[in-house]
This record gives C-alpha cells, sequence and structure tokens, in this order.
C-alpha cells in the first residue's frame, strides 16, 4: 500500500490562493481603505466612522484565514485517505469518494513521468497503458520502483 507523495497536497492550489489573499488584502486594503476614506464616506451610511469599516475589513480578512486552513486540512485529510494499493491481481487507486481498478493482466505497458520537482523530491506520474485506455496516476513516490512492482507483477 502507498500514499501518494506528501506534495501532491499543494496541487490543490485553492487553499494556497485563499491564504495569499488573505496576507495581501491583510497588507494593503487597510492603507488603501485609510487612504479611500474621505470618498467612501459618502456612500456609507451617516455616521460610520473609520474604526467600524475597519473592524468589518478585518473581520473579512480573519474568515479568508480560516476558509484556507480549512482548505488545507481538507487536502491533507484526501491525502491522507488516498491510496494506491498494488496486489498479485490488481492494481487501485483508493480515494475517499471513488476506486479504480486495474487488472494486470490487462496492463500493456506502464511508463514513467518526473517533473523537476519530482527528480528533486522523489516522485512521479505513472502512466498505465491498457487496451484503449490510459491511466495516469500523479504524486507516486519512488515512481520507478512502483513500475518495476508491475512488471513483476504482471510476469
Amino acid at each position: 500500500m502507498i500514499r501518494r507523495h506528501w506534495l501532491s497536497i499543494f496541487c490543490n492550489r485553492t487553499w494556497l490562493g485563499l491564504l495569499i489573499a488573505a496576507v495581501l488584502c491583510g497588507q494593503f486594503l487597510p492603507g488603501v481603505l485609510r487612504h479611500a476614506w474621505p470618498s467612501l464616506r459618502s456612500f456609507l451610511p451617516h455616521g460610520m466612522r473609520f474604526s467600524v469599516a475597519a473592524s468589518v475589513l478585518s473581520l473579512g480578512i480573519i474568515w479568508l484565514y480560516i476558509l484556507a486552513f480549512m482548505n488545507l486540512l481538507g487536502a491533507v485529510g484526501w491525502w491522507y485517505v488516498t491510496r494506491i494499493v498494488l496486489d498479485e491481481v490488481t492494481l487501485t487507486v483508493r480515494m475517499p469518494l471513488s476506486s479504480n481498478s486495474i487488472p494486470l493482466n490487462a496492463i500493456q505497458d506502464v511508463q514513467t513521468a518526473r517533473p523537476m520537482l519530482g527528480l528533486l523530491f522523489n516522485y512521479g506520474t505513472l502512466i498505465i497503458l491498457s487496451g484503449n485506455e490510459t491511466e495516469n496516476i500523479d504524486y507516486v513516490p519512488d515512481v520507478e520502483s512502483v513500475a518495476r512492482s508491475l512488471y513483476r507483477g504482471k510476469t
């Protein structure tokens, strides 16, 4: 049983985008709000103070941080429960909402591809050709040894 490489957590860029948005909003929006406050005050309810608007802005930024953290937890959870299982008969990729099994006798060819980061962190993509279908399994740690195991399992 193999778990995908831990760098697969970063393929879900939603949490990273939310985190960057929260940091940028926290750095730049208070200054923009302070600079634009004289113009904005006429559009807001009468008597609304800058401190109230800044508090609402801070609350929105806090929610961005919370959403980024929750999305990161979801990505880590997805990584934790996704498994690649190679037994004597099948290769199975088990994910939380689905499972895909390929019988070893149906596999015609196994190829590997490694990106530049994959060379550095020892992971790659396992490309399995079976019939008219091609299955790509991304973020497989030590992808060459898994490919060798598949070849041994076929024979």
